[in-house]
């Protein structure tokens, strides 16, 4: 495990762009390459979260400008 000193940056990997793949959307009609966040919520029942009231918890999840699709995977499993 690397330690730093307070305050200092840990360096950045630089990586050539042009090795990269492109994610697209995986809608076979589609194929639009740009992205933007939306938000899904689960409810965790009081039981589970052993808490007084069902909890809600936000995840944030990409859908493609174009059609709406989320990639199955920027998705969960569940």
């Amino acid at each position: 495990m690397q330690s730093y000193k307070q305050g200092a940056k840990p360096t950045q990997q630089q990586i050539d762009i042009t090795k990269t793949i492109p994610m697209v959307c995986d809608n076979e009609e589609c194929k639009n390459d740009i992205f933007m966040p939306a938000m899904k919520f689960r409810k965790v029942p009081k039981l589970v979260a052993a808490t007084t009231q069902d909890q809600i918890v936000p995840i944030q999840v990409f859908i493609c400008t174009a059609c709406g699709n989320i990639n199955k995977e920027f998705d969960l499993d569940v």
